[in-house]
């Protein structure tokens, strides 16, 4: 709890969720790098919010894309699996997918 109360008033954590919402997801992940950088226990608080977005934009790869490598990232690489799964089996043209 103490690290998500701390992580609102992180301003790379605030600007990576604005980013998202304005659907600008490349600046998100360096943003949302940056925090994980100072704190690697952030990421669950991270995703959250991102996983939040997934569930009323279930089709949205960009997003999923934004998950994968904030796993990835993280050395989550069975997590990082599953969403990469999701996001070819949702549209396998999708060509950023195979880059990961």
């Amino acid at each position: 709890m103490q690290i998500q109360i701390a992580l609102h008033k992180e301003k790379d954590y605030q600007i990576g969720i604005s980013l998202v919402r304005q659907q600008q997801y490349l600046e998100s992940l360096d943003r949302f790098k940056s925090v994980l950088t100072k704190n690697p226990k952030a990421l669950p608080d991270i995703l959250t919010p991102l996983y939040k977005q997934v569930a009323h934009r279930f089709e949205n790869n960009h997003l999923r894309l934004l998950i994968t490598e904030l796993l990835i990232s993280q050395e989550k690489y069975l997590d990082a699996l599953y969403e990469l799964e999701d996001l070819i089996e949702i549209d396998s043209s999708f060509t950023q997918s195979y880059y990961l």
